[in-house]
C-alpha cells in the first residue's frame, strides 16, 4: 500500500500516507466520479477512469463515467451487484 500511495502521490500531486487512508480513498472516488467542481474539469493526466475494486473501494464509491469494472476476486450476489452499480454500465442498460 505505500509503494501505491507513493505512485498516486507522484501521478496526482496529493500527499497521503498510510495514515490517510480514508481520505486516499475518498481522493480516488471523487476524482473518478468528477462531480464535485474541483474535480469536474480535471487536465486528462489528474483524471481516474480505471478502478479495480477491492472490498476498500466497494462502498462509498460511485463513478458514473466509468465503464468497465474490474474486480480482484469472485463476487457474488449483493457484492457483484453493489460493484457494477457503481459504474455506469448499470445505468445504460447492458
Amino acid at each position: 500500500m505505500a509503494t501505491i500511495l507513493k505512485d498516486y502521490n507522484r501521478q496526482y500531486h496529493t500527499n497521503f500516507d498510510l495514515t490517510d487512508l480514508n481520505l486516499y480513498n475518498e481522493d480516488v472516488a471523487k476524482r473518478a466520479a468528477r462531480r464535485e467542481a474541483v474535480f469536474a474539469h480535471l487536465k486528462p493526466d489528474q483524471e481516474i477512469n480505471l478502478v479495480i475494486v477491492v472490498r476498500r473501494l466497494l462502498t462509498g464509491f460511485d463513478a458514473p463515467r466509468l465503464n468497465t469494472l474490474f474486480v480482484d476476486r469472485t463476487l457474488a450476489y449483493q457484492e457483484l451487484i453493489q460493484a457494477y452499480s457503481r459504474t455506469n454500465g448499470s445505468k445504460t442498460g447492458n
